[in-house]
C-alpha cells in the first residue's frame, strides 16, 4: 500500500514493521499538505492518493490526528459506533432471546405506570440506542500514563473503523524517545500503518523508522 501527491515525487510505502515519517521544513507547505490529507479524510476532494492494488477512499480508509491532547473515546460518533456495534451483538443467536425479554420487560413496566397514573401519558417503544444514552454507557477512561490514554485510543478506534493508515501530526514533539519506543512496539504488534508528519526533523532516528524530508527549498531527500 502506498500514499502519494501528484505534486512530488516521494512514494509512501507502509510495510509491516516500519513507521513512516514525512518531514516537511516549509511551514506553509506544512500547514497546506496536512489540512489537505485532513480534508480528505474528512470527505472532501484532494490530490492525496492511497492505493493497493485499487485505489482507496481516503476517507474511510485513514485518520489524521492533529491534537492528541483532545483525544476522547466518547465523543458523539465515536460512541454512537459503539452503541450501533453493541446493538449489533444484542441481535446475534446466542443474546436475541434476552434482548427481547428485556425489552419486553421495560415496556410492560413502563404500560403498568402508565395506566396508574390519573392523566393520559405514551411513551416511544424501547430502543437499545435510547437504554444506552438513559444508563450513560460510555468507555472507561482511566489511565496511569498519557502514553496508555494513546495506545487504548488508537486500539480502539482500530478495532472499529479498521483503518488502512494513521497520521499523527508533529507526534514526535510531545513524546520521549522511550515512549516512541513503546509506541511503535504496539504499533508493529497489532501491524497498524502509521504515518507521521512533522515539521522539523529530529536527529535522532529510531529503529523501522523510514524518514521521507521536503526540505525548506522543497528538495525532497528519502
Amino acid at each position: 500500500m502506498k500514499l502519494i501527491h501528484p505534486s512530488y515525487d516521494c512514494q509512501i510505502q507502509f510495510f509491516e514493521n516500519r513507521i513512516n515519517i514525512l518531514v516537511i521544513e516549509s511551514q506553509i507547505l506544512f500547514r497546506s499538505l496536512v489540512e489537505e490529507l485532513k480534508e480528505q479524510t474528512n470527505g472532501a476532494e484532494g490530490n492525496f492518493i492511497l492505493s493497493d492494488s485499487n485505489e482507496l477512499n481516503l476517507s474511510k480508509s485513514a485518520i489524521v490526528i492533529i491534537d492528541i491532547f483532545s483525544l476522547s473515546l466518547n465523543n458523539k460518533k465515536l460512541l454512537n459506533t459503539v452503541y450501533n456495534e453493541i446493538k449489533s451483538k444484542t441481535l446475534e443467536e446466542e443474546m436475541y432471546l434476552r434482548s427481547t425479554e428485556l425489552i419486553t420487560a421495560i415496556e410492560k413496566y413502563f404500560d403498568e405506570i402508565r395506566y396508574m397514573m390519573d392523566y393520559p401519558l405514551t411513551f416511544q417503544n424501547v430502543d437499545f440506542g435510547g437504554l444506552f444514552k438513559a444508563i450513560d454507557l460510555k468507555v472507561e477512561e482511566q489511565y496511569e500514563s498519557f502514553l496508555e490514554k494513546l495506545i487504548d485510543y488508537i486500539s480502539i478506534i482500530q478495532s472499529l473503523y479498521h483503518f488502512s493508515f494513521i497520521a499523527f501530526v508533529n507526534l514526535k514533539s510531545f513524546l520521549a524517545a522511550e515512549e516512541l519506543v513503546q509506541l511503535y512496539e504496539f504499533f508493529n504488534k497489532d501491524k497498524i500503518n502509521v504515518l507521521l508528519i512533522e515539521n522539523t526533523n529530529n536527529s535522532i532516528q529510531l529503529d523501522n523508522e523510514q524518514v521521507y524530508i521536503i526540505d525548506e527549498d522543497l528538495c525532497e531527500i528519502y
